[in-house]
């Protein structure tokens, strides 16, 4: 899973919050449409104290998945939200 769309940028102007918000929901819907759940419901994992999952190995294909799929919302996230 890839993709190379920009994506909306969010500008810190509460006023436009609604319209980035459709903007952003549109982009991750168009680039995995399973993306937008995972941001509404979140994702659990035996972490350890520094964040990092404790066993990768040991969880199952689903929650491979799920794990990847939540990394590239994140991703998208991190880039559009300013810091």
């Amino acid at each position: 899973m890839s993709y190379s769309v920009k994506h909306p940028t969010f500008n810190r102007d509460a006023k436009q919050f609604s319209w980035s918000k459709s903007k952003m929901y549109s982009h991750i819907i168009c680039v995995y449409d399973e993306l937008w759940d995972i941001i509404e419901d979140g994702v659990s994992y035996v972490v350890d104290h520094e964040g990092v999952m404790v066993d990768r190995k040991s969880i199952f294909d689903v929650e491979r998945k799920t794990y990847k799929k939540h990394h590239i919302v994140r991703g998208i996230l991190v880039e559009a939200l300013p810091h």
